[in-house]
């Protein structure tokens, strides 16, 4: 069992190496999988996410075997203390409200006993595409919270050099809603 905002360490054995990395959980304590963002940065995660392409299960017939050590860290539990709860991340630190989030949701909707009335998620990003992997999740946390819980507010602090589509998307949101 563990509990939201917690973090477990990685080992994969057909990367060459028994080296655990650290990786935070994004799943709430009450899904049924077990789930982790990672992000190919390095050498070791850009190998990972290799290892785990869809062509390399059709040509394996299976993925490589993982092995999990933990879960380590007291989680961020004190939210449910206070009527009124602030959290703020940054960049890749948002992992542990994914699964807060998440974690908060699910325990309103069954009448969990909290004096949390209000959640403001504050999270600050460089650029866009640090942003797209969360969405999903974030769509997911608005969706059911049925007691409009959870306010989200993202910061994009960065527009991209190059005016691609999204970018454009940004600027044209941003000079019709601010």
């Amino acid at each position: 069992m563990y509990r939201s905002g917690q973090w477990v360490r990685v080992a994969c054995l057909t990367l060459g190496t028994d080296e655990y990395h650290p990786f935070t959980l994004t799943s709430a304590p009450h899904e049924e999988t077990l789930s982790l963002h990672i992000r190919a940065v390095g050498p070791w995660t850009s190998h990972l996410r290799e290892a785990y392409a869809p062509n390399n299960l059709e040509q394996l017939g299976t993925y490589p075997k993982l092995y999990l050590d933990g879960p380590f860290g007291e989680g961020h539990q004190e939210w449910t203390d206070f009527e009124v709860s602030v959290l703020v991340g940054g960049g890749i630190g948002v992992t542990p409200f994914a699964s807060i989030l998440k974690d908060l949701v699910f325990k309103s909707s069954v009448k969990f006993k909290t004096q949390c009335r209000k959640v403001y998620f504050i999270w600050v990003t460089r650029t866009q595409r640090q942003f797209e992997w969360v969405s999903d999740i974030i769509r997911e946390v608005e969706e059911q919270d049925s007691l409009d819980l959870v306010s989200v507010h993202i910061y994009i602090t960065q527009l991209a050099e190059k005016f691609d589509l999204r970018t454009t998307m940004l600027v044209r949101t941003k000079n019709t809603w601010l």
